[in-house]
């Protein structure tokens, strides 16, 4: 039922610090509801869809959740992950351990949906489907990092794969995880 709930998106735009831009994105005044925020943020990386989420996140239940996943919890922008926990996060949904299989698999459906196609998406062949999620950030003092994690379908053995990366330039972050 929270998955229909309505709301009428009122905020400013997040979008505009990223390097690869959302190609859709939430639009003042439009009225969504919450399906379809989760589906700009995931399929389209709409940082808009993000922080309405987010907001609309009582604090005590999102760190309820990231407790019982024994993940660490965000407590501030300078929000470290490994790997292995971006990833846990994907096996989560993959086991159908924390939601039920319905709802996992309509995450996994909706993340092999998402339109980033560089990264790991570009490294396997088109014939494959990749279930996964990007995101970058560029600190104050001009560091970048590239991530993309998520699991790889490939015919006989599904596996799953996270690639994070620092340096200089976003297209040559998203082609080194290519060629990983």
């Amino acid at each position: 039922s929270v998955l229909k709930l309505m709301f009428k998106y009122k905020g400013e735009s997040y979008n505009n610090v990223e390097y690869f831009k959302a190609s859709k994105e939430l639009v003042k005044g439009h009225d969504y509801s919450v399906a379809g925020a989760v589906e700009h943020m995931i399929r389209y990386s709409d940082n808009n869809a993000y922080f309405v989420l987010y907001n609309a996140i009582i604090s005590s239940t999102l760190k309820q959740t990231y407790t019982y996943l024994d993940i660490p919890t965000p407590d501030s922008d300078n929000y470290i992950i490994s790997a292995r926990t971006y990833g846990s996060f994907f096996r989560i949904l993959y086991n159908s351990t924390f939601l039920s299989r319905e709802y996992s698999e309509q995450a996994l459906n909706l993340l092999s949906q998402t339109e980033f196609d560089q990264g790991i998406v570009a490294g396997v062949p088109k014939s494959i489907t990749v279930a996964h999620k990007f995101g970058e950030r560029q600190t104050a003092t001009g560091e970048k990092y590239l991530h993309d994690c998520g699991i790889v379908y490939e015919k006989s053995l599904p596996y799953m794969l996270c690639v994070m990366t620092k340096g200089n330039d976003f297209e040559a972050m998203a082609d080194a995880i290519a060629d990983v």
